[in-house]
């Protein structure tokens, strides 16, 4: 009788690390996925920020550009010719600004994203706000139809152990975790993607 009730306690107790062991990885896979899309939602709202400046760019240029059509000498041209390159430059500078925010936000969202062990499959990272109008040196960044899905993480992770009853056989402990970014007003929330269950 002893050795059976040894046996069941063996048992029980394996089952239990399994447990915890598949929800530490299963937390720590949700809270990276949640601090990756932290680094997107800061993005979004520096990018949002300069929408007013590049509005103003794009109003000026167009503006400057139907001045020209109707200058009347050739003085008054290489006036409106001189601001159109000033504009110009400045949306040039804009658009570079804006290029640094994606990317560093997209980066560091990365980071987040690398910290969680295990990963099977990893979806690339996201940056869903569009561009528009989508050609214009200082477009303004706005949110995507369908933001939501769009703009999900999801990833899987793997991980096979020892069974103490039979030595041979590996368990496989696998899970999935993500996360979203949802529109509410002028800022965003993230949600889970998934319940938290095992």
């Amino acid at each position: 009788m002893l050795p059976i009730l040894g046996i069941l306690i063996l048992g029980l107790g394996n089952n239990l690390l399994v447990l915890k062991t598949k929800m530490k990885q299963q937390k720590i896979c949700r809270e990276q996925t949640y601090k990756a899309q932290e680094e997107i939602r800061s993005g979004f709202i520096q990018l949002k920020s300069l929408n007013p400046r590049a509005l103003r760019l794009r109003t000026q240029m167009k503006n400057a550009l139907k001045r020209l059509r109707n200058a009347p000498t050739p003085h008054i041209r290489a006036l409106i010719v001189a601001e159109i390159a000033t504009i110009k430059a400045q949306q040039l500078l804009l658009n570079k600004q804006q290029k640094i925010i994606i990317q560093k936000s997209k980066a560091k969202a990365k980071v987040q994203l690398l910290k969680i062990p295990l990963v099977t499959s990893f979806i690339k990272t996201p940056f869903a706000l569009v561009a528009r109008p989508k050609l214009s040196l200082s477009p303004s960044y706005v949110n995507p139809i369908n933001l939501t899905a769009k703009q999900e993480i999801i990833i899987s992770w793997k991980l096979l152990t020892k069974n103490n009853q039979n030595k041979k056989n590996l368990l496989k402990l696998e899970g999935k975790c993500g996360s979203h970014i949802k529109p509410k007003g002028y800022l965003y929330q993230i949600k889970y993607s998934y319940p938290d269950i095992l």
